[in-house]
């Protein structure tokens, strides 16, 4: 759309090499390798912009690890990407297939999961640092993520 200076990669100078000194004289050919340049520059552009556009997750981690024991929500992460909170869940279910509440649930859970296997604390006061309001409701959600109930996962990760 504006005109810039042009980095290419390795194989878009080869072509650009072959249709400057190519001996055929051929409008086809010309007009192929035209079209097959400007794809291959316009696959590279895409793949940098998406690259560059990607949920800032390293953040979001940070922020759910810091804040895991208070209730966080949507917008939060909203407000970390500076998106809306609908535009924010777009990106996250086309990202990476999940909501950002689906998200937060389990960064919290890996916590959980992180607490269990390296401290000796009791199941109600992970349960607390991760959000839960009750040892009974983390112990049902744990139990349906990884199978086993906290102590169970406890017992069988234990050194």
């Amino acid at each position: 759309d504006r005109p810039a200076a042009v980095s290419l990669d390795e194989r878009q100078q080869q072509l650009v090499d072959w249709l400057a000194t190519s001996p055929v004289h051929d409008p086809l050919i010309a007009r192929q390798g035209a079209a097959l340049l400007l794809a291959s520059l316009n696959a590279t552009a895409a793949a940098s912009v998406h690259a560059s556009q990607r949920l800032p997750y390293a953040a979001f981690d940070a922020h759910i690890e810091q804040h895991a024991a208070y209730p966080l929500q949507v917008a939060d992460l909203a407000r970390i990407a500076g998106l809306s909170i609908a535009r924010l869940h777009a990106r996250f279910t086309a990202e990476c297939g999940m909501t950002p509440m689906d998200y937060i649930r389990q960064r919290r859970l890996l916590k959980a999961r992180r607490l269990i296997v390296q401290t000796v604390l009791p199941m109600g006061e992970i349960a607390a640092q991760v959000g839960f309001q009750n040892e009974k409701s983390f112990l049902r959600v744990f139990k349906s993520w990884t199978g086993l109930t906290p102590t169970q996962y406890r017992q069988q990760h234990e050194h």
